[in-house]
C-alpha cells in the first residue's frame, strides 16, 4: 500500500492555516503562524486555498495567507 505522505502534509498544513485563521487576530496565533511557516518551508509547494486550487510556491502561499490573516482581504494567489 502506497501512502501519499506529501499530500497528507499539505492537508494538515491547510488545516493548521484554517485553525490559525479561526483565532481571529494575527497576534493571537503567533506560535501557530510559525508552525505554518515551518511546514510550508518543508513542503516547497501547496495547493492554493482559492479555486481552481492550483499548486503554488509555498512562500507565495504563506505571504498571501498572512495578508488574509491580517484582514486585508481574501487570498490572491496566482500560479
Amino acid at each position: 500500500m502506497d501512502l501519499d505522505v506529501d499530500g497528507f502534509a499539505r492537508v494538515r498544513t491547510h488545516q493548521l492555516m484554517a485553525r490559525t485563521g479561526a483565532a481571529g487576530r494575527i497576534d493571537a496565533g503567533a506560535s501557530l503562524i510559525r508552525d505554518v511557516e515551518r511546514r510550508l518551508r518543508r513542503l516547497g509547494s501547496i495547493e492554493s486555498p482559492a479555486p481552481p486550487f492550483p499548486v503554488v510556491d509555498a512562500s507565495e502561499a504563506f505571504d498571501a495567507w498572512l495578508v488574509t490573516l491580517a484582514g486585508a482581504g481574501p487570498p490572491r494567489i496566482t500560479p
